[in-house]
């Protein structure tokens, strides 16, 4: 399959060429001055709605947090990444405690212990309270989740969390289709369609369930047709911002900018670059709607050719305690890839904290050899999949 004609798919926009998408630029943000001089006058009414919301919600959880303001010293939150089993029957007290961390607008931080101990008056919705409420690393959607196999007979104070938060998901759905990291919104790079840590992944896999198991998640006629706008919508904004090498590869970056669907960076050694770890995550969401748009077949494809063109076989990324990591020979090893893709010359891309491209993982800093996935193996599941890893 080759590259899908897609014309103006894009809600409000137009579809970039495959040369725009990856050409240098000045850096842009988003942010409400810049959608006020869109074009197109309901797609520019759409998006100012969005940010006024965000800001609502933003005010809200900042004045609820005010008015808890105590003199007394309140417990230090418990660090722990989140990884709930939802097939457990959590205890009462610990469903409470995670109901107690619920911001106002709807959502949760991250890395944050929710079950152990309630939250106290005052206290910090999240230990990172930038990030609260947050949809990195599994953040609201690992907690609606667990909530919504709680209990098929749930109390009022669960059925109003669910309700809360996913009302969030779906405000936080931008008018262009995908999500941003966070929302409220952030600013900076969290305010871009977001694929790194499996943010829009997470989200739309959470959604595609519900859809497929209505009867296991016992929600609400009101919320099919928005679940099922919703899904269709983030779709569609993911094959609009596929970049296309050539006419039959294709793939993703950690993120994109919602307006003219080019590739962006993050923090400051995440390069505006191709993906491998996100491009699989995202081919594991179309694979579950491939007859949803004729888009759809054809970006799995690309995205595909272009996962298997960067496969390295028989080796294995080694990251001793103390110095620094590199590539092993490993036969046994069944594939492994370089997290970043230069789009233009299809070479493995490293940067430091100075954001200085590096052509090799040796010509890092130690501690961003050790503290940075550098390499992934995390395509090697969908591949296998879908009967192509051989």
């Amino acid at each position: 399959m080759s590259r899908p004609n897609l014309g103006n798919l894009t809600p409000g926009g137009s579809l970039d060429s495959c040369s725009d998408a990856i050409l240098t630029r000045p850096q842009v943000t988003l942010d409400l001055p810049r959608v006020l001089k869109l074009p197109d006058a309901k797609y520019r009414d759409e998006w100012r709605n969005y940010f006024e919301r965000s800001s609502a919600l933003a005010l809200g959880d900042s004045e609820a947090l005010q008015r808890e303001q105590t003199k007394v010293p309140t417990p230090k939150l418990v660090s722990r990444r989140t990884h709930y089993n939802y097939g457990r029957s959590y205890p009462p007290e610990a469903i409470d405690a995670l109901l107690s961390f619920q911001t106002p607008s709807g959502g949760w931080g991250k890395n944050t212990d929710f079950l152990s101990q309630s939250r106290f008056p005052g206290q910090g919705w999240s230990l990172e309270m930038d990030y609260a409420p947050t949809f990195d690393n599994g953040a609201t959607t690992g907690e609606l989740r667990l909530l919504l196999n709680a209990s098929d007979n749930r109390d009022q104070a669960i059925a109003s969390s669910i309700n809360f938060a996913l009302e969030l998901i779906l405000m936080a759905q931008m008018p262009s289709g995908g999500w941003p990291q966070s929302y409220p919104l952030r600013g900076g790079y969290h305010n871009w369609h977001t694929y790194n840590d499996g943010v829009t992944t997470n989200i739309l896999h959470l959604l595609m369930d519900i859809q497929d198991h209505p009867e296991g998640f016992h929600l609400g006629s009101q919320w099919h047709d928005r679940i099922e706008n919703a899904v269709m919508a983030g779709l569609i904004s993911i094959v609009n911002d596929q970049v296309w090498l050539d006419e039959k590869m294709g793939a993703w970056g950690q993120q994109h900018d919602p307006i003219d669907h080019r590739i962006t960076g993050g923090r400051s050694y995440e390069l505006p670059v191709l993906a491998t770890a996100e491009t699989a995550g995202i081919v594991s969401v179309l694979i579950r709607r491939a007859n949803a748009h004729p888009g759809i077949k054809p970006a799995i494809s690309g995205a595909v050719a272009w996962l298997q063109k960067h496969r390295l076989a028989g080796v294995r990324w080694q990251r001793p305690s103390s110095t620094g990591s590199g590539l092993v020979v490993d036969k046994s090893a069944l594939g492994l890839w370089p997290r970043f893709i230069d789009p233009e010359v299809q070479t493995s891309v490293f940067a430091d904290r100075d954001g200085i491209r590096r052509e090799s993982v040796t010509e890092l800093s130690v501690e961003r050899q050790q503290g940075y996935g550098w390499y992934t193996a995390a395509p090697l599941e969908v591949l296998n999949k879908i009967g192509l890893l051989h």
